[in-house]
């Protein structure tokens, strides 16, 4: 009887230790291929960004945004008034020029520059900064959506943190 027991035992014990060892099939697999990858400036891309000419200029095939304004723009004005909410719509405009449906979202970097889901609802009692949001951010294939930018400024206290160049790096991503 024991020899019984003694031989279904080494049985189960191959049959498990098979098993554990798998099919033959592999777990790791390390390959070198080649990798060719296209890119072009934002005119001819899948995801084509314009400035308005006003707020977002181009520099060296990157666009800055300058909610400063038009500088020099003959008319007296310098920059936007403190205790109010400025309101720039379309500063930027992105085509998607790829043939896939994207969604365009934007992220501030977390300092003074926030995403919000409409400018339209941002007010003072916000708090100062900068806020964004994409109007219109599911575009086929030829389609636009467009950055809003909206300007929280406090009173004049001398402690700004949006005047004299404070911002921050805004994030343009579509998927």
């Amino acid at each position: 009887m024991q020899r019984r027991k003694f031989l279904v035992g080494m049985g189960s014990l191959a049959a498990g230790s098979a098993a554990a060892m798998g099919t033959g099939a592999f777990s790791f697999v390390e390959a070198e291929r080649g990798v060719s990858v296209q890119t072009t400036g934002d005119n001819s891309a899948y995801l084509k960004l314009d400035g308005d000419g006003d707020y977002v200029t181009d520099n060296n095939g990157k666009l800055v945004i300058d909610l400063g304004g038009p500088s020099n723009n003959g008319n007296g004005g310098s920059a936007f008034n403190y205790d109010a909410v400025t309101r720039a719509q379309g500063v930027v405009i992105i085509t998607n020029q790829g043939p896939n449906t994207l969604t365009a979202s934007v992220q501030g970097d977390g300092g003074n520059v926030q995403r919000v889901s409409d400018v339209a609802n941002v007010d003072l009692s916000d708090g100062e900064g900068i806020y964004v949001a994409v109007r219109s951010p599911t575009m086929g294939a030829g389609e636009t959506a467009v950055l809003d930018v909206a300007v929280v400024e406090e009173p004049g206290d001398g402690d700004s943190e949006i005047g004299g160049g404070a911002g921050g790096t805004l994030t343009i991503t579509a998927n």
